[in-house]
């Protein structure tokens, strides 16, 4: 279960809330230069040294119960460089996602923090996988890491490894 404040779920629930919730995802890999940094905004936001380009993302909440966590997510091809980068990999590339009230930014262009936002929720450790990617966006899985596809033992019984057992 994860911990989110009384002020912060008071006014997502509230039929008259006065604050936006912006998500923030920072996708990153070996093959990129820099991370791919959006938010779900139209507009730019400038938080923890880097710019989020307002894309309009569109994330399901990662579930939270007793199967590994998992959610989707679609990217709007605003910028072809955003899919054919995520395209390109080899390897499934990590996500992290934040979220964040949009009062905690003024209004200029980029939008800026006000002092020191920190985030309501945070989801790291997370992969896409099963992207797929057409002229309009990108669409992929968000999976946490699968322990189950790790070999059990870790060590195996071989000559090279216990060479007293093979005599």
């Amino acid at each position: 279960m994860r911990t989110i404040s009384a002020t912060f779920r008071d006014e997502i629930e509230s039929t008259n809330g006065q604050d936006v919730v912006i998500i923030f995802a920072t996708i990153t890999h070996p093959a990129l230069a820099v991370p791919i940094c959006v938010n779900s905004d139209v507009a730019d936001y400038v938080y923890n040294g880097n710019t989020y380009f307002g894309t309009g993302i569109s994330i399901s909440f990662v579930s939270d119960d007793d199967n590994p966590p998992q959610a989707k997510v679609t990217v709007p091809n605003v910028d072809r460089r955003i899919g054919e980068a995520v395209l390109a990999m080899t390897d499934a590339a990590q996500i992290k996602l934040e979220l964040l009230v949009k009062s905690d930014f003024d209004n200029s262009t980029p939008r800026n923090p006000i002092g020191t936002p920190a985030p309501e929720y945070v989801a790291q450790l997370m992969f896409l996988r099963n992207v797929q990617f057409d002229a309009m966006q990108f669409t992929a899985d968000i999976l946490s890491y699968d322990i189950t596809t790790e070999p059990w033992p870790a060590i195996r019984t071989t000559p090279a490894v216990t060479p007293a057992l093979f005599r």
